[in-house]
């Protein structure tokens, strides 16, 4: 069976009972009954990203010579690639030893490292030389049975200044090469070749005419360092931690100069900072910061003074004042009179507080009004025997109309004394103008009525006169709890029980709610969450008479279908009688029963005619 479209074939199953997914190009897959996906070369398997033809990861083999297998992650998550190596290889490619990072024990070919390790080598370290037998006047002599140079004596010796005279004029290239072969680029590069010997999954190649030595890594398998830790890696230039290096970095860093940028915290009992001088940027120093309760603690600073005693100044609990000590151990408090010696000869005299003399006071002292008299000289004062001789000016004598007039032009402040009056009158005709006297309190007492002066008329308050009790009318009211302040507004933390008036011979046009099914239709039952400025205006959420979130309904789907429940209020607030919806539900109800008892009604005689 297969699919074809036009005339190219698209999915085939073949006789295999594979499932043949087919392109006009050739770029083919195949599914097997065995549960392998072949894909043939060149076909790239593509994974789109989250937004189409936005980014693409491509999986192709382009050139198929042999089996390659490609690990996907195991259940542990590990995915092998060429980024074995420790994840040093940069790109995710070992095309070269560039992308592979070198390591702490086998370093890459130098010119200058192999100038190093020649300049600092041993005979010992050299191959072919044996100079385990060496002693002085010992030369090195060729043995051809072990292909050795070996350390011999000799008949001839040559000294330092044989050396110079024959040598001196002479260089390598007047020797000619032996057995010990001259340095050449080419023999350290083939040295080096032969030296580094490929290991497990990495081979090597050297190209002599380039002079390049090439490491590569294979693409499968790699290093397994599953079973190693730290301890199998040999220390190089990058150094392992220890608890010692650690604290000799950290005593280094503090010999010098140390910026600390946060908050320094010192949890031992003594600190000692030994510079000559300290800067301090805070405008406060807490002392005995670790007193938490009742302060038994004397804090305040010491002055060391060498050989001598040390002085204090400190803030002493058991007395609460401050005080000092000149001797290291008898306190005085400043301020008493044991803070000073001497006397006010000692200190000189400020600017404004003076020191007495007679001469200042008698200076400052005079008599201008009246009978009185001063004599500046002597200093005394001539003063009448009474009031009578003694001319009115600036203050003025009382008069019983100079302080009537004074009480009724000003505010009356007695402090925390009492007002004390009997503010009744017989009837309303005698009360004052309610213009004049604006926010008077009066009694009436023959109607037993209290009254308020407001806005040019008397404001009824309180009225006794009632065989059922006493009418009283405020702005709002708490039972149980505190008046609100809204204008109205009456919280009860108890029952609130009341009737209303629904007498019918009370009322007249009655007529029954039409279409109350419809009209419940149209109107929601919610929970909903009042505004901040609604919750602000009740003082805020109290967890008792205003929550943030509550149920109800919405005035204006109210007023669409019963306006006669809802209301406007001065501010244009819409409030409902939600009382007066039961009116609405009972209606509604009725309806439904009425559709209910003639459903029942037609089921009953579909069931009769069945029969």
């Amino acid at each position: 069976m297969a699919f074809k479209v036009i005339n190219q074939t698209v999915i085939d199953v073949d006789s295999s009972g594979a499932t043949q997914l087919q392109s006009a190009s050739g770029q083919d897959i195949a599914l097997y009954p065995d549960q392998n996906v072949w894909i043939k070369q060149g076909t790239k398997l593509i994974f789109e990203g989250t937004t189409p033809d936005d980014y693409e990861a491509k999986l192709q083999a382009t050139t198929v010579t042999a089996d390659r297998d490609l690990i996907l992650p195991d259940e542990s998550g590990t995915l092998a690639t060429q980024s074995y190596v420790t994840s040093a290889i940069s790109g995710g490619s070992l095309a070269d030893t560039d992308a592979l990072a070198e390591g702490s024990s086998n370093l890459y070919y130098t010119d200058g490292r192999v100038d190093l390790r020649i300049a600092s080598a041993n005979l010992s370290d050299l191959a072919d030389i044996d100079d385990s037998a060496r002693a002085d006047t010992y030369v090195l002599t060729w043995e051809n049975a072990t292909s050795t140079w070996i350390a011999a004596p000799t008949a001839s010796t040559y000294g330092t200044s044989d050396f110079n005279t024959d040598f001196a004029t002479k260089t390598t290239t007047d020797l000619a090469e032996g057995a010990s072969l001259y340095y050449t680029d080419e023999r350290v590069d083939d040295r080096v070749s032969n030296l580094i010997v490929a290991g497990t999954n990495i081979t090597t190649t050297y190209d002599d005419t380039a002079g390049t030595f090439t490491i590569n890594a294979s693409s499968v398998g790699g290093y397994d360092l599953s079973s190693n830790t730290t301890t199998d890696l040999a220390e190089g230039t990058n150094l392992y931690y220890t608890d010692a290096r650690a604290d000799a970095r950290i005593t280094t860093a503090l010999g010098g100069n140390v910026t600390i940028g946060g908050n320094l915290t010192v949890s031992g009992t003594t600190t000692t900072v030994n510079s000559n001088t300290v800067n301090i940027g805070d405008a406060i120093i807490t002392l005995n910061s670790d007193e938490t309760g009742t302060p038994s603690q004397n804090a305040g600073i010491e002055i060391e003074r060498g050989t001598e005693a040390n002085v204090f100044i400190r803030y002493n609990e058991s007395t609460n004042v401050w005080e000092f000590t000149n001797d290291g151990s008898a306190y005085t408090a400043f301020g008493s009179s044991s803070t000073f010696t001497g006397n006010t000869d000692g200190v000189n005299e400020g600017t404004s507080n003076l020191y007495y003399t007679d001469a200042r006071v008698r200076a400052a002292v005079s008599a201008t009004t009246g009978s009185a008299g001063y004599n500046s000289s002597t200093g005394a004062f001539s003063i009448p025997a009474n009031t009578s001789h003694i001319s009115e000016s600036g203050n003025l004598y009382y008069t019983d109309a100079r302080v009537r007039t004074h009480i009724e032009g000003a505010d009356l402040n007695l402090g925390t004394n009492k007002v004390l009056f009997s503010n009744v009158y017989a009837t309303t005709g005698d009360l004052p103008s309610a213009s004049s006297y604006h926010g008077m309190f009066a009694h009436v007492h023959a109607e037993g009525k209290g009254y308020f002066a407001h806005a040019g008329a008397w404001k009824e308050l309180v009225d006794t006169s009632s065989s059922s009790g006493i009418n009283i009318r405020f702005n709002s009211i708490g039972a149980g709890t505190a008046a609100s302040g809204t204008a109205g507004d009456i919280r009860a933390t108890a029952d609130v029980t009341a009737y209303y008036s629904s007498d019918e011979k009370l009322k007249e046009n009655v007529v029954e709610i039409k279409k109350a099914i419809n009209k419940v239709k149209q109107i929601r039952g919610v929970e909903f969450d009042w505004t901040q400025e609604y919750l602000d205006a009740k003082g805020g959420e109290d967890g008792y008479f205003v929550r943030k979130h509550d149920v109800g309904v919405i005035a204006q789907e109210i007023e669409t279908v019963l306006p006669a429940v809802v209301a406007t209020r001065q501010n244009g607030v819409k409030a409902v009688k939600y009382d007066r919806i039961v009116a609405l539900l009972i209606q509604a109800v009725k309806e439904q029963q009425s559709e209910i008892e003639d459903l029942k009604k037609l089921i009953n005689e579909s069931i009769k005619q069945g029969e």
